[in-house]
């Protein structure tokens, strides 16, 4: 049995015909080989098994001698045989005689030395080899003139059977030809058949190789898909919890609306009805004014009155006078001086008479005017406690603003918090213009709200607010929070121009809160904020001029600029090194006063990027 790791042998022996007439059927060893999966009881692509399993087919070696009848022996044969048996007797006495001779002549010579000493025993033994040779030759011319009478009997007898059987014998031998043929046929069909299988096994065997990469391909493919449903599964728990903090957030944020729509709905009903009552005040004032000029001209059309009747009782003063003068002329004449005197206390009479109307007139214009500022003053307080109103309400909308923080989804909402606050803020400047509270108030609501979005409105926003701080300044000179906020509105005005690659109008700005900050710090030099401002007004200041001296390609220029641009940086450090000297004399420690140093490292960066 020829194993194999893998596969079952068929070894086919086919089987060796020999015939007298020198006819032979030779066949070769045929071997193939063929899979045979066996597998277990539950089947399964991963519980096969291949057993090596051999067959052979036992085909036995027939070996067939010559069938074909022989001649029967005659008697010349048999004479021939007795004429071979009697020669060799023949040969053996002349044998026998040599040695009986050779014996005697022996003899005779010992004689002659030996006389009469092996006569005898010569002759005895000479006797004794012939009478055994004799014997000898007896006994084998009667064993094969036997053994020549049996041979007779028994080729008679296998003649008589051959020429019975040698019909029959053809008949097998035909009959097993054609078995042999048949068989031929069977092994060569087989042999197809075996082929056949080879192929379909093989085949068969690559479909179970690729079945079996199908199924672990598919296992893999199991493994990932349910990899990805796990992670789809914790992907939508956490969805879930997301749309639940969401679902939550958005509750919240509708409260947080629809309490802020009240509030809007609410805010507009006040601005309605302070819209209505300044209104009501401004149709009060025109009326107010309308009276005090009404007022105004009827008392100057009771001094034109007057005064036309004043005219007129002195032009008939006059014309009585000139009667006087013309009736009495003489008289007049001697005592002038008396006559001077009385016409001059008729003079201070009416200079007099005159004082008091005038007098009169002014109590009367007083106590109109005082009645209009009385009204004014109330309309003006009035109108303070709406200023007032508005700002505590804008105050609170910015303070929503911090709590809500920068980042997030409530984040979002900030802009819509500002500009109400803004348009508060508005509507309080409409009122009162010259009140600095508010001046302040909506410059720095509108620097923060530029800070949000980097918009065409940042600039806008920036502006406004420099314009408010400006007129603030005009109404408080000298004052600390206008220039400071002023100066961070410069700065930031800077960098949105710079971004635009604007320089020449960023380095202006720049400068303009430089001036700004230094102002602030010569009536105060302890502030750790204003020395940080400006250090960082300063650096910024310095990288424009930078980038400035990078675009030019003029030498003097850049020359020039490097040395500024040095001196710059080294007025920035000394204002940091201020901020962290007055954080040492502090307990409490600032975050500008952290940062400032920093800002002294990148500072010392760029002057040795200038210097090298």
């Amino acid at each position: 049995v020829v194993q194999s790791s893998s596969t079952f042998q068929f070894t086919f022996i086919p089987c060796l015909f020999t015939k007298t007439h020198q006819t032979k059927h030779s066949f070769r060893t045929h071997t193939h080989s063929i899979q045979r999966p066996i597998q277990s009881t539950s089947f399964s692509f991963s519980t096969t098994r291949y057993y090596p399993i051999s067959y052979r087919l036992p085909f036995q070696t027939i070996h067939y001698q010559s069938l074909q009848p022989q001649s029967p022996p005659n008697t010349q044969t048999t004479i021939n045989r007795i004429l071979k048996i009697n020669l060799l007797f023949i040969l053996q006495i002349c044998i026998t005689l040599l040695l009986s001779l050779f014996t005697s002549i022996l003899a005779l010579k010992h004689v002659k030395l030996y006389p009469n000493k092996y006569i005898i025993p010569s002759t005895l033994i000479s006797i004794a080899i012939l009478i055994i040779l004799s014997v000898y030759n007896g006994i084998q011319f009667i064993k094969t003139s036997f053994n020549s009478f049996n041979n007779r009997n028994n080729t008679e007898k296998s003649d008589n059977i051959s020429v019975l059987s040698r019909i029959e014998v053809d008949r097998i031998v035909e009959s097993k030809e054609n078995k042999i043929e048949k068989l031929l046929d069977d092994v060569k069909r087989l042999e197809v058949q075996l082929e056949v299988k080879k192929k379909s096994e093989v085949k068969w065997k690559n479909e179970v190789e690729s079945v079996k990469e199908e199924l672990m391909e598919s296992e893999s493919a199991r493994d990932v898909l349910i990899y990805e449903a796990d992670e789809l599964r914790e992907q939508l728990e956490m969805k879930e919890r997301k749309e639940m903090q969401m679902q939550l957030e958005f509750e919240r944020v509708l409260k947080e609306l629809k309490l802020e729509k009240n509030e809007k709905q609410n805010r507009i009903q006040v601005e309605t009805e302070l819209k209505s009552e300044l209104e009501s005040i401004k149709e009060q004032n025109i009326m107010l004014i309308s009276r005090v000029h009404d007022r105004v001209d009827q008392e100057n059309q009771k001094k034109t009155q007057n005064n036309s009747e004043m005219r007129r009782e002195i032009e008939k003063d006059d014309e009585v006078q000139l009667e006087v003068n013309r009736n009495s002329s003489e008289k007049a004449r001697e005592d002038v001086a008396f006559v001077l005197e009385d016409g001059l206390e008729l003079d201070e009479q009416n200079i007099s008479n005159d004082s008091v109307l005038n007098a009169d007139r002014r109590i009367e214009e007083n106590s109109v005017e005082m009645k209009v500022r009385d009204e004014i003053e109330s309309d003006v307080s009035s109108s303070s406690s709406v200023v007032e109103e508005l700002m505590e309400e804008s105050r609170e909308l910015i303070a929503r603003i911090d709590q809500r923080g920068s980042n997030g989804f409530r984040a979002s909402q900030n802009t819509l918090l500002y500009q109400n606050a803004i348009d508060l803020l508005q509507t309080a400047y409409s009122i009162d213009p010259q009140n600095t509270n508010v001046l302040f108030q909506y410059g720095n609501t509108l620097v923060n709200r530029s800070k949000l979005v980097s918009n065409p409105n940042t600039n806008a926003y920036l502006i406004h607010a420099q314009q408010l701080f400006d007129e603030g300044l005009k109404i408080e000179t000298n004052s600390e929070r206008f220039q400071f906020s002023l100066g961070l509105c410069y700065c930031l005005l800077g960098n949105y121009e710079s971004q635009l690659k604007q320089y020449s109008s960023a380095l202006e700005y720049f400068k303009n809160a430089e001036i700004q900050y230094q102002t602030i710090l010569e009536n105060t030099s302890n502030s750790i904020l204003t020395h940080f401002n400006l250090g960082l007004t300063l650096y910024s200041r310095a990288q424009i001029q930078l980038a400035m001296m990078n675009e030019s390609g003029n030498h003097e220029r850049t020359k020039e600029l490097s040395n500024e641009i040095r001196s710059v940086i080294e007025n920035a450090i000394v204002q940091f090194e201020l901020c962290l000297e007055q954080q040492e004399s502090r307990e409490i420690v600032s975050n500008r006063a952290v940062t400032a140093e920093k800002y002294i490292q990148l500072c010392e960066e760029l002057y040795s990027k200038l210097l090298d």
